[in-house]
């Protein structure tokens, strides 16, 4: 039977080998059909697959020019920046609304290029992934010094990654909250989640009760 140390030890190490993200100069300076860019984001990205799922779908991708998150193919082909901007929005889905990655991405482009914006992302990422991994690996082998149980174990490590991940997504939506408070973070023209939409809809509402009350009377 494998020692319980061991395999824990195996479990961290592995995380914290997988969490690399490519840089600039790493992507393709060819352009890519759709199934090459869907190959090449697993190859890049094997942190965001689970259960040996692609990362990222051609009904993905399409959603996203759709909605102005990515800038159309040129000729059916997709370029280092199409690239860069997938890798960035695989990171960030699961934590915020993708018109909202969108916005932020325009934004940072504002004062960084391409290359800059990606490498600072992918720094940032693996830094706090490995930062918040050693801080959880800590915590958890001091709560469970003398276990031998690794289900136990693996449950706590759960129980507290999600804490992190629920604390850093709520800090995560506040500061876009006051950005767009403050007027400096617009989504996507394209959006579904556009401030003049949400406005009519809100409109369309009050109307809609209006007749309601009106029928009423």
């Amino acid at each position: 039977m494998e020692n319980i140390k061991d395999v824990c030890s195996r479990f961290w190490n592995k995380q914290q080998r997988n969490c690399r993200l490519p840089r600039w100069e790493e992507l393709p300076d060819i352009e890519l059909y759709m199934d090459q860019v869907i190959t090449l984001m697993g190859k890049f990205t094997p942190v965001f697959a689970h259960d040996g799922e692609n990362v990222l779908t051609s009904s993905m991708i399409n959603n996203y020019v759709k909605l102005n998150i990515i800038p159309p193919p040129v000729k059916k082909k997709y370029s280092k920046v199409h690239i860069s901007h997938l890798i960035i929005i695989c990171a960030m889905k699961p934590v915020l609304p993708i018109q909202l990655i969108g916005a932020l991405i325009e934004y940072l482009l504002r004062s960084k290029t391409e290359a800059e914006l990606l490498d600072f992302f992918a720094e940032q990422y693996e830094h706090t992934y490995i930062n918040i991994s050693d801080i959880l690996r800590e915590s958890v082998e001091s709560v469970t010094e003398n276990d031998t149980n690794i289900n136990r174990i693996l449950a706590l490590t759960v129980m507290q990654a999600a804490a992190v991940s629920s604390g850093s997504k709520i800090l995560a939506e506040n500061a876009l909250a006051e950005m767009q408070r403050l007027d400096v973070l617009k989504t996507p023209s394209g959006s579904d989640d556009t401030k003049e939409k949400r406005e009519k809809e809100v409109k369309k509402k009050e109307k809609e009760k209006e007749k309601e009350l009106s029928s009423v009377k």
